[in-house]
């Protein structure tokens, strides 16, 4: 098994409190990757963190090797989200004995069985356009990471998230900026948030606002302005 701590000192990690929902259908397996996902115990791989599907034991749960074999007793295949250093990845593994460790165990990252793949570069799993590995597998995954909609297409790029967000979203951007203005208006044009941004990448807002469209706008030092669209549920 591959030990994963030793990464912390060679990333910059990124850390966010996310549930990830996978919704859709698939019939490849006994057990259903259908479901929400949550972080895996602040794990991290290639500086992303790791998300494991809700509803079934932990293989590192199960104590015993006949336990094991079985899955705890509901069926033996794990599904879990990670970034593989190009893509994101929706991935079943297996629970496996070490009769070494005496520790029920999971096949190491990108050596399971691909169910899906997302080559966006978000800083967590991104929403939508994500390229099933599986006949009969169609997914759809949200609460992650979603690059805002350009109204133009010669925007910068920048993510949010969660998208679509509820209290509270994340805007980052791929390199830090200073002297720029963010702002959120609503579809009558009226300002509902504004802050001036100073030598950062990233900047949380809380929008206690109803559910609807918005529009975020970005104005650089330069004058230039870019916008983006920003979904409220």
């Amino acid at each position: 098994m591959r030990k994963i701590l030793p990464l912390l000192f060679f990333f910059t990690l990124l850390s966010v409190d996310a549930q990830i929902t996978v919704s859709g259908s698939c019939n490849a397996f006994n057990q259903n990757p259908i479901g929400t996902y949550s972080i895996s115990s602040g794990i991290f791989f290639n500086g992303r963190e790791v998300y494991t599907i809700d509803n079934l034991t932990a293989c590192g749960d199960i104590t015993t090797a006949s336990s094991c074999a079985s899955g705890g007793g509901s069926g033996n295949s794990r599904f879990r989200i990670f970034w593989d250093g190009s893509q994101w990845v929706l991935e079943a593994v297996g629970c496996i004995w070490d009769s070494v460790l005496e520790a029920c165990t999971q096949a190491d990252y990108t050596l399971g069985y691909t169910l899906a793949t997302n080559s966006a570069d978000t800083p967590l799993p991104p929403n939508g356009d994500w390229v099933s590995n599986e006949a009969g597998c169609n997914f759809t995954i949200s609460g992650g990471s979603l690059n805002l909609e350009d109204i133009s297409n010669n925007n910068p790029k920048i993510f949010i998230h969660p998208n679509p967000s509820f209290e509270e979203l994340t805007v980052e951007f791929p390199q830090p900026i200073s002297n720029a203005t963010l702002k959120i208006t609503n579809i009558k044009g009226q300002t509902i948030f504004s802050t001036t941004i100073q030598s950062t990448n990233r900047e949380t807002i809380k929008l206690n606002q109803s559910a609807g469209l918005y529009f975020l706008t970005l104005i650089l030092n330069d004058g230039k302005q870019y916008n983006y669209k920003l979904i409220k549920n």
